[in-house]
């Protein structure tokens, strides 16, 4: 429809304004048989040859519907088994189209081939059109042997050209499509990373935990068995900002379960309307375990994590603050080069996100490590309902 209003247009003109030049409905036809196949070949043909049979030009609609489906014609047998149209005459008359590094030999007799039917086609409608007059089939005669050979070059760039875009478009898609599947995959693996990394550090916590208190190490396992229930249960990049913070708050209790529960204390600030936008998977959950790990087990005294959200300017602004022994000023420089949480974290924010995203971490040595990440806001809500959590977590116990 798009290809026939384009084309029928072009011949209203050359009616209504005498305007020659934009009546391209023979090689309108026969493009849009080439490209899509011959029933839209015989579709842009009957609708470009409406205007000339309101005039009297009773010729145009056979001539057309047979250029649509000779198009159509070729679409099967010239362009079988092949994705791409490299057709383009200016090349192949330069003869560029002929080095080997360029396409392969058997794409170069196929265009040559081409534009050897399109000549033909031209000559042939200049032969209908002699034969059987202008009042029945429109037709420009070229006088002069430099016009003839500007029409036939003409008639061939009318139908290279849309055949050049579409393979130019057509390769910046297939690029495209490759990227995003190059960026999954890379996501992915950054994601695979993570995973075993966190589940390393939890069964070391079980397996120093059960030997103390087997009845708490059974209790951790049930949190883990739940965390890893949540992450297995979706293969999405993104999830709640709610579930992130249960998973969190698992974590949280596992490491109560082997430093004692008053041990560390957590502090929370989030804004209430935050609750159901997506954030990137696992993104909290290693900072959470630095400040565990790193900041908080060294010191004697209680620990104390605080997690900030909120939104500024359409953008996510998480903080997560605690009052560790903090880093030193050298190795703070390349704390999120050297550890596999912190540096995958970064890596998946710039996988996601580009360059609009930040990423900060600030230190005092013994007062502990702020670690602040900002990126855009998606509109989008997410569902999650925490009972869910609660109700297989309960299910777990009923299997014990």
């Amino acid at each position: 429809m798009l290809m026939g209003a384009l084309f029928t247009f072009g011949v209203v003109i050359r009616i209504l304004l005498g305007y020659s030049a934009v009546d391209l409905s023979f090689e309108g036809s026969f493009l849009a048989g080439l490209i899509a196949g011959p029933l839209v070949g015989l579709g842009v043909g009957f609708m470009v040859s409406i205007p000339a049979l309101g005039i009297g030009e009773l010729a145009a609609l056979p001539v057309s519907v047979l250029y649509g489906l000779f198009g159509g014609l070729l679409n099967g047998i010239h362009f079988h088994h092949r994705a791409r149209i490299f057709f383009n005459p200016v090349t192949l008359l330069l003869g560029r189209g002929f080095k080997k590094d360029s396409v392969r030999k058997t794409d170069i007799k196929r265009d040559i081939l081409l534009l050897l039917i399109i000549v033909a086609l031209a000559f042939v409608t200049l032969f209908l059109g002699r034969r059987i007059g202008s009042e029945y089939l429109f037709t420009v005669q070229p006088m002069h042997l430099g016009t003839l050979i500007g029409f036939l070059l003409g008639t061939a760039l009318v139908v290279a050209m849309p055949i050049m875009i579409w393979d130019h478009t057509y390769m910046e898609m297939t690029l495209m499509e490759r990227e995003r599947g190059l960026t999954q995959a890379r996501l992915d693996a950054l994601k695979n990373r993570i995973q075993p990394h966190f589940l390393f550090n939890t069964l070391n916590t079980i397996v120093a935990t059960i030997r103390i208190d087997p009845n708490r190490a059974r209790s951790v396992v049930l949190k883990l068995s739940q965390i890893l229930r949540t992450i297995l249960d979706t293969t999405e990049d993104f999830r709640p900002f709610e579930q992130e913070m249960l998973i969190i708050d698992h974590f949280l209790d596992i490491e109560r379960a082997r430093f004692g529960d008053d041990r560390i204390q957590v502090k929370k600030q989030i804004d209430p309307s935050l609750l159901q936008v997506p954030v990137p998977t696992l993104l909290l959950q290693p900072i959470v375990e630095n400040s565990v790990a790193h900041g908080l087990r060294r010191k004697h005294e209680q620990d104390t994590i605080s997690i900030e959200a909120r939104r500024a300017n359409g953008r996510l602004e998480v903080v997560v603050e605690d009052n560790g022994i903090g880093i030193d000023p050298e190795r703070l420089k390349v704390v999120k080069q050297v550890g596999i949480g912190l540096s995958n974290v970064e890596e998946r924010l710039r996988v996601l996100y580009g360059t609009d995203f930040d990423f900060e971490i600030e230190s005092e040595p013994g007062r502990g490590t702020k670690t602040r990440i900002s990126f855009p806001l998606l509109h989008k809500e997410l569902p999650f309902n925490p009972r869910d959590e609660r109700k297989d977590l309960s299910h777990a116990r009923l299997d014990r």
